[in-house]
């Protein structure tokens, strides 16, 4: 009669590898190789966090992705990582992971810690809204003075402010009225031309298109301004 036994411990039932228990194979052997910490920038004025290159919300999946992507193994064949955000203070976090996979053919669960540093910086977009920068204009045009004017300017307002949920640049620098209507002066030139756009169609207008060449960027590509224009 042939049976095994775990010659650390002497258990005879349960998973076994390599020829020992599960408790003892563990205590042993490192199956998972984590980094102790991962540091982040984190903007102070929106609160998003730069992953690589780029700054993202905090709850999306771009962070948890990054940390999956650094957790390693050896002789374990990784299914699963469900992590698990501990807020330690302002600036610490755990990253609580459980980790599912193979090793002959065993499914075993697996647990870890990684501590998340953060360091307060400020995100692209605060920045540049901050330093009051543009990318266009709306020229909203009248053939008279009429309170058309205010109705429209509520109304580019109001699809600027919404698309700022996705697009922090999408916000209105300066209002500049005239004679002949008023300007808006936009950080973000995709909602100006949207806003435009949108607004020409209710109204059965048309957009002119118009920009300024204002300097390159360090890839030598152009950098421009762009004015739309809607006479309403």
């Amino acid at each position: 009669m042939s049976f095994r036994f775990c010659p650390k411990c002497g258990k005879k039932e349960g998973i076994f590898i390599k020829g020992f228990c599960e408790n003892c194979f563990l205590q042993d052997n490192k199956l998972l190789i984590l980094p102790d910490k991962l540091q982040f920038e984190f903007c102070r004025k929106c609160n998003k966090i730069k992953v690589q290159r780029h700054w993202v919300e905090f709850d999306s999946m771009e962070l948890l992705d990054f940390v999956k992507s650094k957790v390693k193994s050896k002789d374990f064949e990784v299914q699963d990582i469900e992590i698990e955000l501990e807020e330690i203070d302002e600036k610490n976090f755990n990253a609580l992971l459980e980790v599912k996979g193979l090793i002959e053919n065993n499914l075993l669960s697996l647990r870890g810690v990684i501590k998340l540093q953060f360091a307060s910086g400020t995100c692209d977009s605060c920045m540049k809204i901050s330093s009051d920068f543009f990318e266009a204009t709306i020229q909203a045009r009248f053939e008279e003075k009429n309170e058309k004017q205010e109705k429209v300017m509520n109304e580019f307002k109001l699809l600027i402010s919404e698309m700022n949920k996705k697009d922090p640049l999408s916000r209105v620098v300066k209002t500049i009225k005239n004679r002949k209507g008023f300007d808006l002066v936009l950080s973000s030139n995709r909602s100006a031309k949207i806003s435009s756009e949108k607004l020409a169609k209710k109204y059965n207008s048309k957009v002119i298109r118009s920009f300024s060449v204002v300097g390159v960027d360090k890839s030598g590509k152009e950098k421009r301004r762009y004015t739309y224009c809607v006479r309403f």
